[in-house]
């Protein structure tokens, strides 16, 4: 579905509760780009989308992962 959607690239860290996503990403055309913050990800995300009109897309673990999400989809909302 990412896919049809225009996803080219994830930016995000992989955990326990994504890693199924994570290797689904690598059987796709879809690049999943390791970032060392989760806030960075959802900024990398956001301006991504911005500039390129694209979907922007950003995943974390759960708790405190999802969390540090929050600014970054704030400021694209």
């Amino acid at each position: 579905c990412l896919e049809n959607e225009g996803v080219e690239f994830v930016f995000g860290i992989p955990g326990e509760e994504n890693i199924h996503f994570v290797d689904a990403c690598q059987n796709s055309s879809i690049r999943y780009i390791l970032v060392r913050h989760e806030q960075g990800a959802s900024f990398m995300a956001e301006i991504y989308g911005r500039l390129t009109g694209r979907p922007g897309l950003c995943s974390a673990t759960l708790g405190p992962g999802a969390i540090n999400l929050a600014l970054g989809i704030a400021d694209a909302y």
